[in-house]
């Protein structure tokens, strides 16, 4: 239950994703879909860093840039 919600789907609006953005509670948006990377932080291949670049955003255009074989 990464969202802490007990699994339950429910709208995101942009101002809610902007207050996720520390490298402790970071989510992002990707092609409509939020998600909560704060525990993948440590794992990601590219590091933090990558992943604070699109953090509380819509980092579709950055995932796209980075990830062009995936779609």
């Amino acid at each position: 239950d990464l969202a802490g919600n007990q699994g339950i789907m429910r709208q995101i609006t942009l101002d809610e994703l902007a207050k996720h953005n520390k490298e402790t509670d970071c989510w992002l948006a990707i092609q409509n879909k939020v998600y909560n990377v704060t525990p993948y932080m440590k794992f990601h291949p590219g590091g933090i860093d990558e992943l604070m670049k699109g953090a509380g955003l819509n980092a579709t255009q950055i995932f796209n840039d980075v990830h062009p074989w995936v779609n």
